[in-house]
């Protein structure tokens, strides 16, 4: 029990001197700190996007984007501990997905309900070719 209680004080300890010296603006702490989340991120990325909403965003470009923001807005977070930055990282990953959703679900003119399949025959670019919509889709 005492090892295990030294390995927590441990992690606990890099985990606070990794966010001091990202606090104080060493952008590859900053980095490694926040790259630490990216599988997490990923995963609770891959869970909440609808199987519609992933025809036009993956999980990683959300969690990248995610990252980015984080660290670009990295001096307005107020927490001390990880799980107050694991939170903070989740909403900022919620943001996202909410973003997302209004930008290509509920867009009347990016809706992906709207979206034509491309078809792979030859006769697509073939400008003597005319399709109809109907057939299409």
């Amino acid at each position: 029990m005492q090892d295990s209680n030294n390995v927590n004080r441990r992690l606990i300890s890099r985990f606070e001197r990794t966010l001091s010296a990202a606090r104080q603006g060493q952008e590859n702490e900053l980095g490694c700190l926040l790259d630490f989340y990216r599988a997490y991120l990923l995963t609770f990325a891959t869970k909440k996007l609808s199987r519609q909403l992933a025809i036009k965003n993956s999980p990683s470009d959300l969690v990248q984007e995610t990252l980015m923001k984080a660290s670009s807005e990295f001096r307005n977070f107020r927490g001390v501990t990880e799980s107050e930055l694991i939170t903070w990282l989740k909403k900022i990953l919620a943001r996202k997905l909410i973003d997302a959703h209004r930008f290509y679900c509920v867009s009347a003119t990016r809706a992906i309900s709207r979206a034509l399949p491309i078809l792979r025959d030859a006769f697509l670019f073939n400008s003597n070719t005319y399709l109809d919509q109907s057939e299409i889709i």
